[in-house]
């Protein structure tokens, strides 16, 4: 059986948690959301989160156009050239500037500095554990689904 990961991060990619408030997390999910195990990924830049093997598509936020993989796969490689310090692109439809972050990704994904990684939990965390995290972090959440 494929092993099944929800990542929980913060639509700020630049964004860092200070120590206690990583720690109360953790101690929250840990007590509320059953799972296999529950890990904490931490990196001084923002990092691409992704979906695995759910990633179907990437469409351009402003216009809605289907963006190309290999496109994308290039401004991929320019962000990492740079550490993904700067995710600043140039949309190649409708010539507009916007983020890597910025993306529609279908599955969601994001990228970030801070992820809190749940293995094979045995329920979805609800709308109220979701809720309770964004008001620890003091920043609005994203949910990634993985699965490997």
């Amino acid at each position: 059986m494929a092993d099944y990961i929800i990542k929980i991060i913060p639509a700020d990619p630049y964004y860092h948690a200070a120590k206690p408030k990583v720690q109360s997390i953790m101690k929250y999910l840990t007590s509320n959301v059953g799972a296999d195990r529950i890990d904490i990924v931490m990196n001084d830049m923002p990092v691409f989160v992704d979906c695995g093997s759910n990633l179907e598509t990437i469409a351009c936020p402003f216009c809605g156009t289907r963006l190309d993989f290999d496109w994308w796969g290039e401004a991929m490689s320019g962000g990492d050239e740079n550490g993904f310090k700067d995710l600043t692109i140039s949309l190649p439809c409708c010539g507009r500037g916007g983020t890597l972050n910025d993306l529609q990704y279908h599955f969601p994904c994001g990228f970030s500095c801070i992820e809190f990684d749940i293995l094979n939990p045995t329920v979805e965390p609800s709308e109220e554990v979701l809720a309770h995290i964004q008001e620890l972090l003091e920043k609005s959440v994203l949910v990634i689904h993985v699965r490997i």
